[in-house]
């Protein structure tokens, strides 16, 4: 028994709320195949949820998932963090984690934000408790903030799927503590009314095309929790 999908006269073009990494990976790619036209607007996650609540987009996509009535999300894919360093950065051989978590306590850090997002969920996981860092630099981009560290101005938390595509001749950073990664999930967001709008279902089944084990609609994947 399916359910039926139906047009949105409304939703052309459809609006997409992203920040300029998540729009750089996940939809750029697809631009070309979408037979959508699209307007795009960037933020962070509490800027986009906003703009989905006023309905001033018709979805976003986010790596927070927030509880609000309303609206649900689609998981698309995982992404891994890994900590960058300038080349020229020396690592001393530690036996122990807690003198890993020393040591990268005196670096200096580059942070997306203030309250250290991905830096105090990595400290969470591998160190179970929260960094004492005042970051260095605050750069709300994940590209600048790798040109950053290729200047030498810190170290930071990076999305892999970003170095894959900047390994040059000569690299300017390097991974450290490679075994030690944190994940994060990303999201597709949208209204609970709109599940079963089809210009909505058309767009995650594009940007879902590379993500082999996810469903391929939104009404049969959809998570409101």
């Amino acid at each position: 028994m399916g359910l039926k999908l139906h047009l949105s006269p409304t939703m052309n073009p459809i609006k997409i709320g992203a920040t300029p990494e998540l729009f750089t990976e996940n939809i750029l790619p697809h631009l070309s195949g979408l037979k959508l036209d699209t307007t795009t607007y960037f933020g962070d996650a509490e800027q986009l949820l906003e703009l989905l609540k006023e309905e001033r987009v018709d979805l976003i996509l986010t790596n927070q998932r927030f509880l609000t009535p309303g609206i649900e999300y689609v998981r698309l894919m995982e992404e891994s963090f890994v900590i960058v360093a300038p080349m020229e950065t020396a690592v001393p051989d530690f036996m122990l984690l807690k003198e890993k978590e020393r040591w990268l306590s005196e670096q200096k850090w580059i942070s997306y934000g203030l309250e250290l997002p991905i830096i105090r969920r990595y400290w969470k996981e591998f160190f179970k408790k929260g960094p004492l860092i005042n970051p260095a630099h605050v750069i709300p981009s994940m590209d600048l903030i790798l040109k950053a560290v290729e200047e030498g101005a810190g170290m930071s938390l990076l999305p892999t799927h970003i170095l894959k595509h900047q390994h040059g001749t000569n690299p300017r950073w390097k991974i450290i503590f490679e075994d030690l990664k944190v994940h994060n999930e990303i999201f597709i967001g949208f209204k609970s009314k709109h599940k079963h709008v089809l210009v909505i279902n058309e767009f995650i089944q594009r940007v879902s095309e590379d993500v082999r084990d996810e469903p391929r609609d939104v009404h049969l994947a959809s998570n409101s929790h």
